[in-house]
């Protein structure tokens, strides 16, 4: 009787054993890992409707949580066209961009680098001035473009300027300034949301202003946010681990029986 006690018990802790490292073991992710990702790469132009663009690919995610996305997997061409006001400007904003190497992810800034390459076209109303053309890549690696338009005693000059070359995955503050020189401020934020398991969504975001100055002075500020979005699925090698160690508590639960019986 007492053999039957002690087999039973030892059974008992060998299945519970078993079953706590096999629970475990899909929380530790592999040294690296080869993850699907859906991307999202959205533009947003003061309060002009947003721009967006999709991809999808695989990326390989190291122990710390970092990863790449390659260059040009992200492209936009579109065109903005504002509503029609007194004091008009812009009749069209046109985009034409791809994204450069992105490197994300570490733990404890899990945004970074990612440029966007290409230029944005501003065709002026009639009457308003020169057309222009500002180039993307500086803006969104912490620096600024420009373009100055009109005559040499009463220059228009119109920037791109990027506060920092890192997309954030934290809150924003985005300034507005309109021509009677009044101010708005709204706020955007990003967040880094995946799992354990490298699954979850990220969300990073980055700020550039586009100003116009006259004679010097500041005209108008209006914020261009990027956003950008990363949707990754979990590693596969949870589901298997999972289905071991169901496994495992079958063979385990079989053997267990058969001892009783005898």
């Amino acid at each position: 009787m007492r053999r039957t006690a002690n087999r039973s018990h030892s059974s008992s802790i060998r299945v519970g054993v078993i079953a706590a490292i096999c629970l475990v073991v899909p929380l530790v992710p592999a040294r690296a890992a080869e993850l699907a990702y859906d991307a999202t790469l959205q533009l947003t132009f003061g309060t002009l409707p947003s721009l967006q663009t999709t991809a999808s690919g695989v990326t390989s995610v190291a122990a710390n949580g970092s990863f790449a996305i390659p260059a040009g997997v992200l492209a936009l061409q579109a065109t903005l066209t504002p509503p029609a006001s007194a004091n008009q400007s812009f009749a069209k904003i046109a985009f034409a961009l791809h994204n450069d190497v992105g490197m994300f992810g570490q733990a404890a800034t899990p945004g970074g680098p990612m440029p966007l390459r290409g230029d944005v076209h501003f065709q002026r109303v009639a009457g308003a001035g020169q057309d222009f053309t500002l180039p993307l890549t500086q803006p969104f690696a912490g620096s600024y473009a420009s373009a100055t338009t009109g005559v040499a005693s009463a220059p228009h000059t119109f920037q791109l300027s990027g506060a920092t070359s890192s997309w954030l995955a934290g809150p924003l503050t985005l300034t507005s300034v309109d021509p009677a020189g009044n101010t708005a401020t709204r706020m955007t934020t990003g967040a880094d949301q995946r799992t354990a398991l490298r699954g979850g969504t990220m969300n990073l975001v980055i700020p550039v202003a586009f100003r116009e100055y006259r004679s010097v002075q500041l005209y108008t500020q209006v914020p261009l946010v990027a956003r950008l979005t990363l949707h990754f699925t979990p590693e596969p090698a949870s589901g298997a681990a999972t289905a071991a160690a169901i496994a495992a508590l079958t063979l385990l639960g079989r053997r267990s029986s058969r001892r009783r019986r005898r």
